[in-house]
This record gives structure tokens, C-alpha cells and sequence, in this order.
């Protein structure tokens, strides 16, 4: 299956490495420069926006740290939301309410 990952940080980059272990291809998104490099080792594609995540999986996990994180890589400029295709599912690893989710 083709899976995105926004937000390879503890969580993730853990989420991450057992999705390829499992032998998905894996596509990240992670901003900050150096926090997806072992991901990229160990065989995920990286994307240079999540709007570029979402265009190429059928599944995207978002794990960051709040609601404006959530908000910004789901509705900002280059989103997962300019990058969606019919079918694509959202999941919310982050600990936000239904309301951010929604």
C-alpha cells in the first residue's frame, strides 16, 4: 500500500520505520532538515510538501505536535487539501479534539 507520513518525529519516524518493515512504500514529510533520514535510509520516498504526500498515497498519517500543526499541513498552502484525490484517508495521529479534526 502506498502510505504518507507528515511529521517523522518520535512517533513517526517508529510509525514510519514499521510501515516499510511491513513493506509499504512510504512517502514523508517532515520539515525540519535531518528528522526524516532514517526513514529516507531505510527506503521512504521524500516529499518536498504534503500536499505532494497526498498526491502520491492512498493513505497519509499527520502526527504533529497540536491543532495549528494539524491545521496548517492539512489547510495551508501546499496541504494535504491541494494535494487530495478521491479516496485519500486522513488519519490524525496528534492529540487534538474532533473539532480539529473535523
Amino acid at each position: 500500500m502506498k502510505i504518507g507520513l507528515v511529521g517523522a518525529g518520535v512517533v513517526g519516524r517508529r510509525i514510519g520505520l514499521t510501515l516499510l518493515d511491513a513493506g509499504h512504500e512510504l512517502t514523508v514529510r517532515e520539515p525540519r532538515r535531518g528528522a526524516a533520514d532514517e526513514l529516507v535510509a531505510a527506503g521512504a520516498g521524500l516529499a518536498a510538501s504534503a500536499a505532494e504526500v497526498a498526491s502520491r498515497v492512498e493513505v497519509v498519517f499527520v502526527g504533529l505536535p497540536g491543532p495549528p500543526e494539524v491545521e496548517q499541513v492539512t489547510l495551508g498552502e501546499d496541504g494535504l487539501l491541494e494535494g487530495a484525490h478521491a479516496g485519500l484517508v486522513l488519519v490524525v495521529l496528534s492529540t487534538v479534539g474532533p473539532e480539529c479534526v473535523r
